[in-house]
């Protein structure tokens, strides 16, 4: 049984108008916490995120759940992240995340 215990990720939907990006937690509703794992960013992670036109600035593990999917932001530390891809494996989610607003 895995602890994730890097921290707590608060997933949610976008709330704006849609014109604009999501910028803080307040943009955002339904937001679900769940405590992290903060893994590696292997060269191969940066190079299919980069072949998909986005940037790695964080990886994390969760455990495997309905709940998250790649339409969601993620906000950690007061940083909001756009999901760039989701890697499921066994009981855990890999969250592939590219920073959007510090």
């Amino acid at each position: 049984m895995n602890a994730y215990v890097s921290g707590v990720a608060y997933f949610g939907t976008d709330n704006t108008d849609k014109k604009r990006n999501p910028k803080a937690i307040t943009d955002l509703k339904n937001i679900t916490p769940f405590n992290f794992d903060e893994m590696s960013k292997r060269e191969r992670d940066v190079v299919m995120l980069e072949a998909m036109g986005h940037t790695l600035s964080l990886k994390i593990k969760i455990q495997k759940n309905p709940v998250a999917t790649s339409k969601q932001y993620v906000i950690i530390n007061d940083v909001m992240y756009s999901i760039s891809y989701i890697d499921k494996y066994g009981n855990d989610m890999f969250v592939y995340l590219e920073a959007i607003s510090k």
